[in-house]
């Protein structure tokens, strides 16, 4: 699709790659919001409770994502403004480990991360539940917070891959690895019988940087390059150098989810599936679950 350029009142500039809108404004009571926010994106969708399912879905790119540039994105987006049944606000590209859960305690969730990820200073810290096992906890900057809870003050937080990654490890049978792509961190999750052998996140710069990650994991947990699947979410087709870098050295690829397990408006036909599918999944379990009992 193309991208329209467009700048702030404050000469922030950012572009707007993908628009599906199928939605009533005058039903935001009756409907969810989601964003996504990562390092150099920002993603909207809208749940509408009443057709149950996707109405909407808008994604936008930039240079960097500031607490100032987010400031002032929000400030001029209109769909802020509406009143919702509920908010739900994800980030990517966050420190994150996993605890196995009985040995979580959440009076030492800093430690965890910390112990983990190194010091983090000036960071919200939060924990999720992946499944009856595991706990996510994950760290958010401080000023986004404060951000978000400026225009959007009943958001609930969540890391954007946590209820994907639960998916991926209760529908495992076979010993498969998960490849998210994020915009500078890549995530690698290693299941089988919908146990979690391994999760791990790497910062990386180059495609030799993702394919070298990639093939530890491989290596480390014995999976076979010929036959075990390599599964992919993220802004990536089969035409994309990252794609065609992998199949060289793993014969089995397909992207993940193969299929939604809610609807979507007609107009979600142009988005893969695998695109924008944490986003939803964030929306669909941590809060229409909750409101239908």
């Amino acid at each position: 699709m193309k991208e329209q350029t467009l700048v702030t009142g404050n000469n922030i500039s950012f572009q707007k790659a993908i628009s599906i809108d199928n939605w009533f404004r005058e039903d935001s009571s009756n409907s969810i919001l989601g964003l996504c926010i990562n390092s150099a994106s920002i993603q909207f969708c809208v749940y509408q409770l009443r057709e149950d399912s996707f109405q909407l879905f808008e994604s936008y790119s930039f240079q960097n994502i500031s607490s100032d540039s987010l400031n002032d994105f929000l400030s001029e987006e209109k769909i802020t403004k509406l009143n919702y049944a509920g908010i739900v606000c994800s980030f990517s590209d966050l420190p994150v480990t996993l605890v196995p859960k009985p040995l979580f305690d959440e009076r030492l969730a800093l430690d965890y991360l910390e112990f983990v990820q190194g010091s983090k200073k000036d960071v919200n810290v939060y924990y999720q539940n992946i499944g009856s096992d595991i706990v996510s906890v994950f760290g958010i900057d401080s000023s986004m917070v404060s951000t978000i809870a400026k225009h959007l003050p009943t958001a609930v937080f969540t890391n954007k891959s946590n209820k994907l990654v639960e998916n991926f490890i209760t529908s495992r049978v076979e010993k498969e690895c998960l490849l998210i792509l994020n915009d500078d961190v890549i995530e690698i999750i290693v299941a089988e019988e919908s146990k979690l052998h391994f999760y791990n996140s790497f910062k990386y710069k180059s495609t030799e940087d993702l394919l070298y990650f990639v093939m530890m994991a491989y290596d480390q947990f014995g999976l076979n390059s010929s036959k075990s699947v390599l599964n992919i979410n993220g802004g990536i087709d089969k035409e994309s150098n990252v794609f065609k870098a992998l199949n060289k050295y793993i014969s089995k690829i397909c992207f993940y989810p193969v299929e939604l397990t809610f609807k979507t408006s007609s107009g979600f036909k142009d988005i893969p599936i695998h695109y924008a599918s944490s986003l939803f999944y964030n929306i669909y379990e941590n809060y229409r679950r909750k409101i239908q009992g």
